[in-house]
């Protein structure tokens, strides 16, 4: 009795998660920590295993390490027992992720939650595409209805705005918010998809399987997201190669990575952080020399502070069109080669200009790295070390460190030091070897797994900051999903030799 007790506690806690994360992904992505921390606590009271010594002997020492770590670099490097808040809210998640990863469930209610999970999936990709296409405005809506940081007046009684209203008479702002509002959810919801794909292939729900991988597909190429589509063409080619390579990534991998690591600041540093204006004044003259070579006469209607306005959208009197952003119209001119080569040479310009700011982060980053490579400036010691607003020759403002370096290399580089980078190289090591291990018994789910490993890490290297805690609770129920993965599909291979 006890034991169906604890099995249906226990079942009923992960049904939360499925039925929550996704939503909450979507429509209030900082709080994606939020369901997995209720259902680590609830799981706690009936899974007396993590109270035991074994629990500390199977969770790897990599991450004992990294706590140890961290704590010495507050306390005695960075000298801010303020930032000892930041350090126990770390710990914890990642320990309540540790309790969830120990937790089972049986065959039966885990083929429940995968359909939940999966249904929820589809449900709040659909929010999102439909949000976005037609700019609904449900999630700016929301956000104005439901302040909930605003703790005092929670409880109290608001002027409630009504969703047709609401949208009537705020389009175009709803237009501007939902162009990069639901960059978080797309990319967490891209990342859960093939291991939750797997689990519905597994358990023989196909058709579930397929629509997940379907909206995923949607997500990435219905997305603004220039770099969410690129990753998807990148991941899809190390899959493949993974797939028919494995023996040679094995061998060669963990040295590229280990390389990588090592030179990062000096790559990705080498431009100089001092010269911000002068390299925005060339990027935007060989950008307005493209913009006359296409426009030809007409640029004299155009006033040279407007092309600067008009450099994403390259508006042109003769044609009263944004001509060299819609590559189909290209063709309808004379000489269309040389129109798809200005096409082409602005928007590597125009793409540069976008990630200059980010360019000039990591050159004052690697600058602030050589200061103390060793042990770094201090765990979460990024947002505080230069702060201060700037602006350049053109007016553009900007921060030299803007709350993170938008690299978790560089940002374990910045804060913890050569140090810190040998340890979570050992967790990457710990990572893939697991992954290359499975490939004896699955190819086609190692090489996944692999896929969502890439994924994971090279968004890390273009964007969210390393310690954000809604970035790692969707790393941590990745990791959960994969769980079940190898479990299921190693089981299937254990059945399938029995029989044999």
């Amino acid at each position: 009795m006890l034991q169906t007790t604890k099995e249906n506690f226990i079942y009923k806690t992960f049904i939360v998660i499925s039925v929550l994360i996704c939503p909450i992904v979507v429509m209030a992505p900082l709080g994606s920590w939020v369901p997995l921390a209720i259902a680590a606590l609830s799981c706690s009271l009936f899974n007396k295993s993590i109270y035991k010594k074994k629990f500390i002997l199977e969770t790897p020492k990599v991450i004992f390490i990294a706590f140890f770590w961290i704590i010495i670099s507050t306390i005695f490097i960075e000298k801010n027992f303020l930032i000892l808040e930041k350090v126990f809210s770390f710990i914890i998640l990642i320990l309540l992720s540790l309790i969830i990863i120990n937790t089972n469930i049986n065959s039966s209610s885990l083929k429940k939650t995968i359909s939940v999970f999966s249904i929820s999936f589809i449900f709040s990709a659909t929010l999102i595409i439909v949000d976005s296409k037609i700019n609904l405005g449900l999630k700016l809506w929301l956000s104005k209805n439901y302040d909930f940081s605003n703790f005092e007046s929670f409880y109290e009684l608001k002027d409630w705005i009504g969703f047709s209203d609401f949208r009537k008479n705020n389009f175009s702002q709803i237009i501007s918010y939902n162009n990069t509002t639901y960059s978080r959810g797309i990319i967490s919801l891209t990342v859960l998809a093939l291991p939750l794909s797997l689990l519905c292939f597994h358990h023989n729900k196909k058709l579930l399987a397929y629509v997940v991988l379907i909206f995923n597909f949607l997500l990435a190429f219905l997305s603004s997201s220039l770099t969410v589509i690129l990753l998807f063409f990148i991941l899809f080619f190390f899959g493949i190669f993974f797939y028919f390579k494995n023996a040679l990534l094995k061998k060669y991998l963990l040295w590229f990575l280990g390389i990588y690591f090592l030179s990062c600041p000096f790559i990705l540093g080498k431009l100089d952080y001092k010269k911000f204006s002068e390299y925005e004044n060339q990027l935007f003259n060989k950008k307005n020399s493209l913009f006359t070579k296409y426009c030809g006469e007409q640029i004299k209607d155009v006033p040279v502070l407007n092309r600067e306005r008009y450099s994403l959208f390259l508006y042109c009197n003769a044609y009263n069109t944004d001509r060299l952003v819609n590559f189909s119209i290209l063709f309808q001119d004379e000489n269309s080669i040389e129109k798809m080569r200005i096409f082409v040479k602005y928007n590597l310009y125009n793409t540069i200009s976008n990630k200059l700011h980010r360019l000039m982060i990591w050159s004052y980053v690697k600058e602030k790295i050589l200061e103390k490579p060793l042990i770094g400036h201090g765990f979460f010691s990024s947002r505080n070390i230069d702060n201060k607003l700037r602006k350049t020759q053109r007016g553009t403002k900007f921060q030299l460190i803007p709350l993170h370096p938008h690299n978790s290399i560089l940002q374990i580089w910045l804060e913890l030091g050569i140090v810190g980078i040998i340890i979570f190289f050992s967790f990457i090591k710990f990572i893939l070897d697991k992954i290359f291990y499975y490939v004896q018994i699955n190819r086609s789910v190692a090489t996944i797994a692999f896929i969502t490993f890439f994924q994971v890490f090279t968004i890390g290297q273009i964007s969210f900051g390393f310690w954000q805690s809604w970035w790692l609770a969707i790393i941590s129920i990745t990791l959960i999903l994969y769980k079940y993965v190898f479990i299921c599909f190693k089981s299937h291979v254990l059945q399938s030799d029995s029989l044999d």
